[in-house]
């Protein structure tokens, strides 16, 4: 009777600590997203998870009642092994970058490891107490403790700024490109002797600015210290540095836009950036509700999450990086022609995923990397020139006078896993360096003819440089020379023109 106890004891031990573990690691990858999914979404991935992990529960005991207890116990570190690949290391951008002989000694190194430990909660008691309850307290932190720290978002008035004026409120157009390199890096680093849009913006005669940075990478870092103006106040505000763009916190540019009669949308494919905007932001603008797959790497979208991609194809229309622009684009500007009539200034930020980064994978020293990457950069970088022309007639031939900033929200990632110490020049020219051109030329010359630094120019300097030409020259920081300073600093040295 006592050896029956303990093989149940036994039996039931390990059964917790699969599945609290299990539900660990999957809450450890999905609380890193989380703001991507929609209510009905998440729901769904954790009920198919759930089911997964049920079936896997039923597989094990059914082999066990029926006098399997063999390979019942040898299913244990098996499980154990694919729940971890597929509910965490499987997006893991280190796993990602191995070999795939790598991988596979990762895979069989976690196989073994966890049939030591099942081994020991058969024959230890203690361990086989200890165990299950550090599972299980995994489980309960990896479930409740990102709500229990999640502190409400910056809601009071960014004390940084001025109330400024403006003695004019043209409609104001931001159009964020991926990874919109300068043709300087282009280059020099991808070995492309010309590229498309800047000669499409030079045709228009746009202001395109020199030694351009982005503030802050990658996008999500980008767009949100651009909305916070002050690349100072964003970095010792890390508790909410993500909650800006959607308007959940209270950023300087939105305060300073609203404050003139603005209303501010933000323009995106999907809720990637999130599901809900905040009190801060007027309208947010998604085609899809779907992004979830369609930023994974291969490996991946093959095995995360137990392969949920594999169900969600039916309703992801496989298209490029610049299929997916061309639609946002037209989706904006559609939208732009209705807000014109409406008479109210608009300050319209868009956000479109060409000419798209490097993958995960991308080795800079591997040849055939660096070759795909070169030709589909260069491919892309012509429907990007489209894009732009579209968005400069748009401007000419329906809204004369708006503004219209053009920028890349960081570089191409070329410069991954590379040493930062003995890299530093590429690596900061590679990740911050941007094109970033305004349009028409003549606006705000005197304001640009002016900046914040003569060496080197920041995505959040140009808006700075924008606010304080519709302000008739007022600062609207309340210390410009500091700011200045600050924002360029991590880039003097690191000029590519």
């Amino acid at each position: 009777m006592n050896y029956i106890k303990r093989l149940d004891s036994v039996f039931a031990a390990k059964v917790i600590t699969l599945l609290s573990l299990s539900i660990f690691w999957f809450f450890f990858t999905f609380n890193s997203s989380r703001d991507e999914f929609s209510h009905e979404a998440a729901s769904v991935l954790k009920s198919y998870v759930a089911l997964i992990l049920l079936t896997q529960f039923i597989i094990i005991f059914s082999l066990r009642a029926a006098s399997l207890k063999k390979i019942s116990r040898s299913l244990f570190p098996i499980f154990s092994t694919l729940n971890i690949f597929s509910l965490y290391i499987t997006f893991e951008t280190n796993f990602i970058q191995l070999e795939s002989g790598y991988q596979l000694a990762v895979l069989l190194l976690a196989v073994f490891i966890f049939h030591a430990m099942y081994q020991q909660i058969a024959h230890d008691p203690g361990t086989r107490v200890i165990t299950p309850i550090a599972a299980i307290l995994l489980a309960l932190y990896g479930g409740f403790f990102p709500d229990l720290k999640n502190s409400p978002p910056l809601q009071e008035a960014p004390k940084n700024i001025h109330k400024v004026s403006f003695n004019k409120t043209p409609n104001i157009y931001f159009v964020s490109f991926d990874s919109l390199i300068p043709e300087a890096v282009a280059n020099k680093y991808l070995g492309l002797k010309s590229i498309a849009y800047p000669d499409i913006l030079r045709q228009y005669k746009a202001r395109i600015f020199k030694n351009a940075f982005a503030d802050a990478v990658p996008t999500q870092s980008s767009l949100n210290s651009l909305i916070a103006l002050d690349i100072g106040e964003w970095k010792k505000n890390q508790q909410h540095p993500l909650k800006y763009l959607l308007g959940h916190s209270n950023g300087a540019l939105y305060q300073i836009l609203k404050a003139n009669g603005y209303s501010l949308n933000f323009f995106y494919t999907d809720h990637y950036f999130g599901t809900e905007k905040g009190p801060y932001l007027d309208n947010y603008f998604t085609m899809s509700n779907y992004p979830h797959c369609r930023f994974l790497t291969k490996l991946t979208q093959e095995f995360g999450f137990f392969g949920v991609c594999h169900f969600l194809k039916g309703s992801l229309k496989k298209k490029t990086s610049s299929e997916l622009a061309q639609d946002l684009l037209d989706f904006c500007l559609s939208k732009f022609s209705s807000q014109i009539k409406n008479g109210s200034p608009n300050f319209n930020l868009a956000y479109l995923i060409s000419p798209k980064h490097t993958p995960k994978n991308f080795v800079y020293q591997k040849a055939s990397d660096l070759e795909s990457y070169k030709k589909r950069f260069d491919t892309n970088s012509k429907s990007v020139a489209l894009q732009i022309e579209a968005l400069i007639n748009f401007v000419r031939q329906k809204d004369p006078g708006a503004l219209l900033f053009i920028f890349g929200d960081h570089g191409a990632y070329m410069s991954r896993r590379l040493n930062h110490a003995e890299n530093m020049t590429f690596i900061q020219q590679d990740r911050h360096g941007v094109m970033a051109a305004f349009y028409p030329p003549q606006v705000c010359a005197q304001s640009f003819d002016n900046p914040y630094s003569q060496e080197v120019v920041t995505i959040s300097q140009i808006g700075l440089m924008m606010i304080r030409c519709l302000a008739n020259g007022q600062e609207p920081l309340m210390s410009p020379k500091k700011m200045g300073a600050e924002a360029v600093k991590p880039f003097l040295g690191y000029q590519y023109e």
